[in-house]
């Protein structure tokens, strides 16, 4: 983990410079205006973003800040935030207004001289431009999505996020009514009015009062719309075409004077669910960080215990927890439960001045035996039921019935296994990774 400072523009200029000969770099600083230094400089200011992103990066994976701590440490998550001037060209008749959550695009230039599309922002407040007027105006406007990707330069929100056009041919059945009407037979298929259509504009063409300027679309219903202002009773019963513009196409355009701040990567959140936890409503981020780096004990063997014990003791079933390293109870599992496959879990003795353990049976030591473990639970028969398929007890020599081999025709203990299935389920969420365990009946009288 980085625990230094992310170099800068002229600590990478300044190291060009020490590890070339001046021989070399002065002509390129200098000659025709220093036009040869564009390379070095603008290598140099890639290099900074990269190193600014690693430090950021990998020091948001400190759960408290540290002595030697150059960003900031992990967080929750936030939205970056800007201000935009949008202005409009061409006709000025009539207001314009943009609703909350109106969408704007960023984008930049790739190494090629694609565009290469950047974080997605909206407004977080409405504005209008009043009629007769071409701007400009501000809105507030942060990222649709959480994380340091929304913190952008100025000048990376270029425009509008793209909503589609759609051609419409309608009637008008009100002045402030338009319904869709269905192409004749033969004729394609036209658009529809969609109810995603609510807030942007439309451009209402071949009404009998003339050309108009376009109206805001205020709701959407079954092919119809309504919309602000009204046009002339003239045109009443009169079939038109509406088309639902794109901003851009209704003149305005989107400037980012300022750049996009404060967006963070909810790294802190990611840490928590990591251990298990969750932030707690209303919790801030200072009382989230300390929560977490206290965690509660859930793997170790007093740990297993409480789970195993949470599970059963519902069920009135005992249990006991064997581990590899309780050489009395539990051999080992080189090859399978011991080292020669002897079977059952045994009690067993160290043979005196034995180097092996469980009189030379098993081949571990003493170390190496910390890495399995076994619950062992009572037998019981809770929930059992026979079926129809049950075998009678056979009468020697005959074998027993085909259908009472341990299959569910033969009937199931089935609230006891459903105990044993809750018993697994807490346990295999809380051991540690790595340790391998299962469970066995203790079928002992």
């Amino acid at each position: 983990m980085t625990t230094a400072a992310a170099l800068t523009w002229d600590d990478l200029i300044d190291l060009w410079r020490r590890i070339n000969p001046r021989s070399y770099t002065v002509p390129i600083e200098d000659l025709d205006n220093g036009q040869g230094f564009d390379v070095p400089a603008s290598q140099a200011r890639l290099f900074q973003t990269a190193c600014e992103s690693v430090v950021t990066s990998f020091q948001s994976l400190y759960l408290l800040p540290n002595a030697r701590q150059y960003s900031a440490p992990a967080s929750g998550g936030s939205k970056a935030t800007t201000t935009l001037t949008i202005r409009r060209s061409g006709n000025a008749s009539g207001a314009v207004t943009l609703d909350i959550g109106t969408r704007f695009r960023a984008q930049m230039l790739g190494t090629l001289g694609q565009i290469v599309a950047l974080s997605e922002f909206e407004s977080t407040a409405p504005c209008t431009i009043a009629a007769g007027s071409l701007g400009p105006v501000t809105v507030a406007a942060r990222a649709v999505q959480e994380g340091t990707a929304g913190n952008l330069r100025a000048g990376s929100i270029v425009g509008f996020t793209a909503l589609g056009a759609a051609s419409v041919p309608a009637r008008v059945d009100a002045i402030n009514v338009l319904t869709r009407v269905a192409p004749l037979p033969g004729q394609a298929e036209e658009d529809h009015f969609l109810p995603t259509i609510v807030g942007r504009y439309v451009g209402i063409i071949g009404l009998v009062s003339g050309v108009s300027p376009p109206r805001k679309i205020m709701s959407v219903g079954n092919d119809v719309i309504t919309f602000d202002p009204p046009v002339s009773a003239v045109d009443l019963n009169g079939l038109v075409v509406a088309e639902v513009l794109e901003w851009a196409t209704l003149g305005l355009t989107v400037e980012q004077p300022d750049e996009a701040v404060g967006g963070l990567t909810d790294m802190l959140g990611a840490l928590a669910r990591e251990r298990g936890a969750g932030r707690r409503t209303g919790e801030a981020d200072d009382q989230f960080r300390i929560r977490i780096c206290n965690l509660a004990d859930t793997v170790s063997p007093a740990a297993i215990i409480r789970q195993a014990t949470a599970s059963l003791s519902a069920c009135g079933i005992a249990f006991r927890l064997l581990e590899t390293r309780d050489v009395f109870s539990l051999k080992g599992f080189v090859y399978d439960l011991d080292a020669y496959d002897f079977g059952s879990v045994e009690f067993i003795t160290l043979v005196g001045g034995s180097q092996l353990i469980g009189q030379g049976a098993v081949m571990l030591d003493l170390i190496d035996l910390f890495s399995m473990f076994i619950i062992e639970v009572q037998n019981a028969a809770d929930g059992e039921c026979g079926f129809a398929y049950d075998a009678t007890p056979p009468s020697l020599p005959n074998p027993a019935n085909a259908w009472d081999w341990n299959i569910a025709w033969d009937g199931q203990p089935f609230g006891y296994l459903s105990c044993i299935s809750s018993l697994y389920a807490a346990v295999e969420a809380a051991r540690a990774a790595g340790v391998n365990w299962y469970i066995t009946r203790d079928l002992t009288p």
